[in-house]
């Protein structure tokens, strides 16, 4: 009997990918009446030199290529490479998340006319969460099918 566990998690991770990238372009920034989404805040953020570290502006850069990776995770799905496409997907989601959590649990008050948006950030974790989720039932599905076939499932040289 085959096991569902992957291609459900494989579109679990999918579905989270979507969001992730959805969150993205939904307002992280309120300026009076505009909103801004993250890559429009990265770019002020940049424009303004509002931070100068060499990690950060690394980060900076990242956050433009997670719609790319994203998409790249979904078409590795969709290729049958779920393993390549699970670790890829818990890289991206790692550089998303962080940053998006910290903005979710940072948001300011309505009250303020500067400051950030909850829905874009908090859409962009959820979305997060559930690719990750995903990522890791795919690898533990992996796992179990190599371990159900009779394939190593430890390192190689490693006696136990």
């Amino acid at each position: 009997m085959r096991s569902v566990l992957g291609p459900a998690s494989a579109g679990c991770a999918a579905a989270g990918l979507v969001t992730l990238v959805t969150g993205c372009f939904l307002p992280w920034l309120r300026s009076g009446n505009v909103l801004r989404d993250s890559y429009e805040s990265a770019g002020l953020l940049r424009h303004f030199e509002v931070f100068n570290s060499a990690p950060i502006t690394f980060l900076m850069n990242v956050w433009f290529v997670i719609p790319p990776a994203c998409a790249a995770c979904v078409a590795l799905y969709a290729l049958g490479l779920r393993r390549a496409a699970a670790v890829l997907v818990l890289i991206s989601t790692l550089f998303a998340g962080t940053p998006s959590a910290i903005a979710t649990v940072q948001g300011s008050s309505d009250a303020s006319l500067i400051g950030l948006a909850s829905v874009g950030p908090a859409t962009t974790f959820v979305g997060s969460v559930v690719a990750f989720l995903g990522a890791i039932g795919v690898l533990t599905a992996q796992r179990l099918r190599r371990k159900a076939l009779g394939g190593p499932t430890e390192k190689a040289g490693v006696d136990r």
